[in-house]
Parts: structure tokens; C-alpha cells; sequence
């Protein structure tokens, strides 16, 4: 793991006084937050890849009873995690063997029928399903993804390249909300944009992909745009973190769909009041805190992209201001979270046996999962450095890369 005396920190601390901060304050409590994150992780997230499968599971529960299987999702972001935290620097280090089953299970997951990623542990056809369509979408994300990263072709066309007319398959056998710009609204309308926002904006940020393209950004961001609180630049009747929760799936979509997201200063500076809030203990899940970190590094981003380039620099530098509270509050939601094994959990107490609907583990017992784990080690800590615009360093290194690969069964 990185080092307290490594150089990267005065390097940081320098950057952070020169933008007008507190960089020894800024890294003091950075260090802090690095120091919740356990060399043990490294072994935790070796023992969920299957060697012979080619895949990780979703956690120790998932891996330790027959009706579970790894899937694409823990799978890409295990690997994707290796390689963007410090155990190595880019994919190409991973042992061949692995990256070749790696490939070989994502391959093995592709239905010619649609281009899409199917689960042979998952029933599709069950209508109380709600999150079927997120989960193909993201799914279809994970293997687009891994396929750029691992430098492979996945063997038909995707769901994306038929949508988008680049593939000769035809277009029945794909989502009908998807087929027509009619049908496409009509979707939309079937959601509770006010009371369930964040449900809806999740469907959305998972299918962006596929709606891009179909050719429906416009009509998307047109409807989005229409519902949108134009107070307050956030959707749905809730404030606080229900209301960032929701905002950073769409804030996510709009930036898949390449779309400006109107309202975004605003949207900003309501997320801005909570960075460092106080947190629901009992409801709060593993995303809550990153939601907010990522959502402000959308709307920056957003800003910037629409030429509103002071604006974006006015928020960057409050949010450096005030950053040694803002990495504090972190770390303790973060702690909050933290099992024995170096993993984290999805919410405290107990840990979800299902991603997007979709059964990956048993439910209710107090595990960590690969998706909570990365997101509080990984992710979080990304968006926030990203948020700030500074580099983020890494908090692992070669030799934890060395006891993950002993740590494989």
C-alpha cells in the first residue's frame, strides 16, 4: 500500500496550496481516508475469481453455494479495479491465462439473437423483474467496456450496433420501448418521475447506450429537461440525498447522451450542501456519499463542456476550500461500512443478495460485496479527486497485486 513518506503527497499538498487551499490540511486528512482501506482486501478479492469459469462472483456467499455463478458486472469491476487503485498499472499485466478466460467467459455470455448479455443463473422472463432492462443495459456497458480494455471483439454484433443500424441483424428481437421514438415516450411515462426518481433515472443511465444509439437523445433530454425542477436543477419531490441519488443517474445519462444538462449550476450548488451533511445511518447505502461525489464531477464537467468555464471553476474552488471537512465526512461514511475482511458492505449491518434485481448472493447477511467494495475503495475516492481536479493517487501497490494472485483458489 502506498506509503505515508511517498513524494505523490508533497507533490499533492503543493498543488492543492497552489489553487489558494489548505494543502497540508487537504492531504492530512486524505491520508486519513487512505488509512481505512486493509492490505486484506487484496486476498478477499482474489478468492471470488473462479479460475475455471473466468469470472468473479459478487461475494463470498455468492461463491460459496451452487445457485450462484460469477457475472460480467463483479467480473469487470474486480479487473477494472486492479488496474485504476495501484496492484497494476493497466490490463495488460494481468496474467494471461486469466485475461484469456476473462475473455472467454464475456464471449460465452453474448446472444447472437440480440447482441445483449445473458446470465445462465438469471431467469429473464420473470414479469416481476422490475430492473430487467437496467440490468441488460448495464450488462451490455460491462462487456463494451471489457472489450475496449482487454483488447478483444466480442463474437456478434452488439445490441448497441443493431440499434443503431450498424449491424445487419434486424431490429425485432430488441426492446420495443426502443423501436420507435412513440414507444420510447411512452416508457418514460410508465415511470414515477416524481415519487421514484431515482428508480427512473437508474433505468435510464443503464440503457444509454441503446438510446443514444437508437437515435432518441433528443427526445430523451427533451423530456427530461421538461420535468425537471427548473428551481432547484434536480428531479422528483425529495431533497437531500434521495434527491443527489436520483440526480446522478441522470446526471449520468445526459453525459452519455452527449447532452447538455439544463440547469446544471443550480443542480450544483443544492449538491454542494450536502457533501458534508449528516447521513441517515439506517437507510444509507455504499452509494450515497459517492453519488454526490460523482454527480458534482458530472455537472463540473457539464459546465465546462458548455463554455461555462468560471462557473465551474467558482465551485471547484469553494469545494477545495472546504475540502478537509469534505474528505473527513467521507472517511466516516465510509467507516461506517467497513467489514473484518477488508471488504465493504452495501449498507450497514448487512449486505444485499441481489444486483438490479438479479439473485447473486444470499440476502441479508453481513458480507462484503464486490460492488459495495469498489465503490467505497475505488469509485468514491476517484470522483471525489476528480471532483477536486487533482490526481488521485494509488492505494495499493505491486506486492498487494502479489497476494491477490495467492489468494485465487
Amino acid at each position: 500500500m502506498i506509503k505515508n513518506t511517498d513524494p505523490r503527497w508533497k507533490s499533492l499538498e503543493d498543488a492543492v496550496s497552489s489553487r489558494g487551499a489548505d494543502g497540508k490540511a487537504f492531504v492530512k486528512e486524505l491520508k486519513e481516508l487512505y488509512s481505512i482501506f486493509e492490505p486484506q482486501f487484496a486476498n478477499w478479492l482474489g478468492s471470488l475469481y473462479d479460475k475455471e469459469v473466468g469470472g468473479f462472483y459478487f461475494s463470498a456467499s455468492g461463491r460459496d453455494n451452487p445457485e450462484f455463478l460469477p457475472d460480467i458486472e463483479s467480473t469487470y469491476q474486480a479487473t477494472n479495479t486492479l488496474y485504476s487503485i495501484g496492484f497494476i498499472d493497466s490490463a495488460e499485466e494481468l496474467p494471461s491465462e486469466m485475461r484469456e478466460k476473462i475473455i472467454a467467459f464475456v464471449c460465452s455470455l453474448q446472444s447472437p439473437e440480440d447482441g445483449y448479455i445473458y446470465h445462465p443463473q438469471w431467469d429473464y422472463s420473470d414479469p416481476e423483474w422490475r430492473h430487467r432492462n437496467s440490468r441488460l443495459g448495464r450488462d451490455m456497458m460491462w462487456a463494451v467496456s471489457m472489450e475496449r480494455e482487454l483488447n478483444f471483439k466480442l463474437p456478434y454484433p452488439t445490441a448497441n450496433d443493431r440499434l443503431s443500424g450498424n449491424a445487419e441483424e434486424k431490429k425485432t428481437t430488441l426492446p420495443e420501448h426502443l423501436l420507435s421514438k412513440e414507444a420510447f415516450v411512452s416508457y418514460l411515462n410508465s415511470f414515477d418521475w416524481e415519487k421514484d426518481a431515482y428508480f427512473a433515472g437508474n433505468m435510464m443511465a443503464a440503457q444509454s447506450a441503446q438510446v443514444l444509439a437508437a437515435g432518441l437523445a433528443d427526445c430523451a433530454a427533451e423530456f427530461l429537461g421538461r420535468i425537471q425542477n427548473k428551481e432547484t436543477g434536480l428531479w422528483g419531490i425529495y431533497s437531500g440525498y434521495d434527491a443527489v441519488n436520483a440526480l446522478l443517474k441522470i446526471a449520468a445519462f445526459y453525459s452519455a447522451i452527449k447532452k447538455p444538462l439544463p440547469n446544471a449550476k443550480k443542480a450544483a450548488r443544492e449538491t454542494m450542501k450536502i457533501v458534508s451533511a449528516e447521513i441517515d445511518i439506517e437507510r444509507a447505502t455504499c452509494c450515497w456519499q459517492y453519488n454526490v461525489w460523482f454527480a458534482l464531477q458530472y455537472l463540473i464537467g457539464n459546465l465546462r463542456k458548455c463554455g461555462a468555464a468560471e462557473e465551474a471553476d467558482g465551485i471547484v474552488r469553494e469545494l477545495l476550500c472546504t475540502s478537509p471537512e469534505a474528505i473527513r465526512s467521507t472517511k466516516e461514511k465510509l467507516l461506517m461500512l467497513k467489514h473484518t475482511d477488508g471488504s465493504f458492505l452495501y449498507m450497514r449491518g448487512k449486505s444485499g443478495g441481489r444486483s438490479q434485481g438479479a439473485p447473486v448472493g444470499l440476502p441479508g447477511i453481513v458480507e462484503g460485496t464486490v460492488n459495495s467494495s469498489v465503490i467505497c475503495i475505488h469509485r468514491t475516492v476517484e470522483a471525489m479527486m476528480a471532483t477536486f481536479e487533482l490526481p488521485m493517487l494509488p492505494i495499493y501497490d505491486k506486492n498487494d497485486f502479489a497476494s491477490f494472485l495467492n489468494s485465487i483458489k
